[in-house]
């Protein structure tokens, strides 16, 4: 996937609000993180075209989007950018091809076939948008844009308006966009369970103003962010695996980018012998033991090193290294890391439900 080469310094005004950001970014997943009212999406206008700032710079892949000083603004249409929106915003009479050709430039077909294989849409072509789900919905919107061929995608609250079945299954088809496009993704979101899951960076916003920036486990793992991560469902771990067995339960997944770590067990493991996949479980879901404890219902033990602890109240986030490169979040209660004295440089085991396991292929 192509990266960002973003560099965006802007001065937008817009009644008593103020957005004013300098950042530039070379990422390919870039995430906009904040509370209503922080100026993510305003930050989204002004890059698609749609807001006007009063002053400032805006350039991506090389070409200079706006330039106050020298009086340039290209339109919204010659920023050539995949806009999706909180909602889908398809034409209702028209079938799912003519949407995911409304954009492109003339009947793309090359483009709509690889589009179709990533997001799985050949079966809803002939449908018209009122015979959809909502989760389809949201995948012919994606796939319209990507039609685009664009320079840019632009998703705005992409999975908010979506249960958490369907949230988890769109979020799959971004990740496979993510892997077999080549197009940079902005996503705007209120919730570290996508960033986490998509971004290779996250930019917290605050009143209209940069209050952080980094990877997305380097930002929820912050105190100040980690509240806000917990008030959405916690912190989602996702580590790099192939998978090394298969059986009628699930199979087999070993941990890290060539397969090399500990070996867990997982339900409705789909995958084939070999393939590489991506292993993703709730901080929550995870359970610690100073000793290695055989005979669990839980079936899989991962043996970790205890690198940090962080939080005041009740909760605590707990930072593992599980090998080189691999580590983990944890959440446990501040009584729970009284109780198992538990301290950084403490060799644990992490243990966790085969079923807790997310896939993604």
């Amino acid at each position: 996937m192509s990266a960002f080469d973003l560099e965006m310094r802007i001065h937008l005004r817009q009644g008593g609000f103020a957005l004013d950001v300098d950042c530039s970014s070379s990422c390919k997943v870039l995430g906009l993180f904040g509370p209503s009212g922080s100026g993510k999406t305003s930050w989204l206008e002004a890059l698609a075209g749609l807001r006007h700032p009063q002053a400032g710079r805006i350039s991506c892949g090389g070409q200079t989007w706006l330039d106050s000083a020298e009086k340039l603004k290209l339109a919204p249409e010659q920023r050539h950018i995949g806009y999706v929106p909180q909602d889908a915003l398809l034409f209702p009479h028209w079938s799912v091809r003519q949407n995911m050709l409304a954009g492109a430039s003339g009947d793309d077909q090359e483009r709509l076939q690889e589009v179709n294989e990533v997001l799985e849409l050949g079966e809803l072509m002939s449908r018209r948008v009122h015979q959809l789900s909502g989760g389809q919905r949201q995948r012919v919107a994606l796939g319209r844009a990507l039609c685009m061929r664009p320079s840019l995608m632009l998703l705005d609250e992409p999975l908010s308006a979506l249960d958490h079945s369907l949230r988890n299954r769109i979020l799959s088809y971004l990740y496979r966009v993510k892997d077999y496009i080549d197009v940079p993704m902005l996503i705007v979101s209120h919730n570290p369970f996508e960033l986490m899951t998509l971004c290779d960076e996250v930019i917290a916003l605050e009143e209209g103003r940069i209050s952080d920036w980094g990877t997305p486990s380097e930002l929820f793992r912050k105190e100040a962010f980690f509240a806000q991560a917990a008030a959405e469902g916690g912190l989602e771990n996702l580590w790099p695996a192939r998978v090394v067995s298969r059986d009628e339960e699930g199979g087999e997944v070993q941990l890290g980018e060539n397969g090399a770590g500990a070996r867990l067990r997982a339900v409705g493991l789909e995958a084939d012998v070999g393939s590489k996949v991506r292993v993703g479980i709730s901080a929550r879901e995870l359970m610690i033991a100073t000793e290695d404890v055989a005979h669990l219902s839980a079936r899989n033990r991962i043996p970790a090193e205890l690198l940090e602890i962080q939080g005041s109240g009740r909760e605590r986030l707990l930072h593992v290294k599980l090998q080189p490169g691999l580590e983990a979040s944890v959440e446990l209660t501040r009584q729970a890391v009284v109780d198992l004295e538990l301290s950084p440089g403490r060799k644990v085991f992490l243990i966790c439900k085969s079923t807790a396991l997310t896939l993604w292929s």
